[in-house]
């Protein structure tokens, strides 16, 4: 796929994302966050691409409430809006574990104030950006894969009872074993380091549960640039049924010399 264009002065990351409400859902109850900004409860008709200097650390995250519990947007909006809050201020994992693990108790206390909210839970997907590297994180079903010249690796541990094939479209079971919110129980955050520099995608379910992985790499390897593959990747998805809420986001990070990757 070719290169999008960009003037590397620094250490930068570009970041391209869409969030859609997808062909069924009546509300997105999907977030995400690219550095301070957060996306909460809309249905974009187009991707939209930023570029972050990585002089501060930085999280890129997608937390997608669980459908059919109260208040499953609120979680995924308090969980975007904690990383957008004290991204700078995360310079390892362990930082990012004791986050997750705080924002899981604000929830749990939030929901037990508020009966309407009884049980509201998301999953998350991750990257933290430092100046020295690039760790990925999630908890539940939200995935991060890293794209390895033409193969497309996931990073990420489902926390699900089922396990797909490789290659396929995840096992559709609705189920997952550690959410963020709602469980009462201690909650473990799968993370590891990555490349420094590279190609991720980051997604909800919305998105996996109805394109195989082999399709997402013909896209990513084809496409005119990372605005169009994000498009595509959300279109096939909706002609897939478009069932659940759709968050769909690129990143890639080149350093201070304009090495592409």
């Amino acid at each position: 796929m070719p290169e999008p264009t960009v003037e590397a002065m620094a250490d930068v990351v570009t970041v391209t994302a869409m969030t859609h409400v997808g062909a069924v859902r009546e509300q997105n109850e999907d977030a995400l966050a690219i550095g301070p900004v957060v996306a909460l409860e809309v249905s974009m008709a187009h991707a939209v691409t930023c570029t972050m200097d990585v002089r501060r650390p930085f999280v890129v995250a997608v937390a997608d409430g669980l459908g059919g519990h109260a208040g499953g947007e609120v979680a995924a909006a308090h969980i975007v809006r904690g990383f957008a809050r004290e991204g700078e201020r995360l310079e390892e994992l362990a930082a990012v574990a004791d986050l997750v693990r705080q924002i899981d108790a604000e929830l749990t206390d939030e929901a037990a104030r508020q009966p309407s909210l009884a049980g509201m839970a998301a999953t998350v997907a991750g990257l933290l950006f430092t100046p020295a590297e690039t760790n990925w994180f999630n908890v539940g079903d939200s995935r991060v894969y890293q794209l390895d010249d033409r193969y497309l690796g996931q990073l990420s541990v489902d926390d699900s009872p089922l396990a797909g094939e490789p290659g396929a479209a995840a096992p559709v079971t609705h189920v997952v074993t550690q959410v963020i919110g709602g469980s009462g129980t201690a909650i473990e955050v799968h993370g590891g380091p990555s490349t420094r520099h590279g190609c991720w995608l980051l997604c909800s379910d919305g998105l996996t549960d109805l394109v195989a992985v082999s399709e997402l790499e013909e896209v990513l390897c084809s496409s005119q640039d990372d605005a169009h593959a994000v498009k595509r990747m959300w279109a096939l998805a909706m002609n897939a049924s478009g069932r659940d809420n759709i968050t769909i986001v690129l990143a890639r990070r080149r350093g201070d010399s304009g090495e592409k990757s």
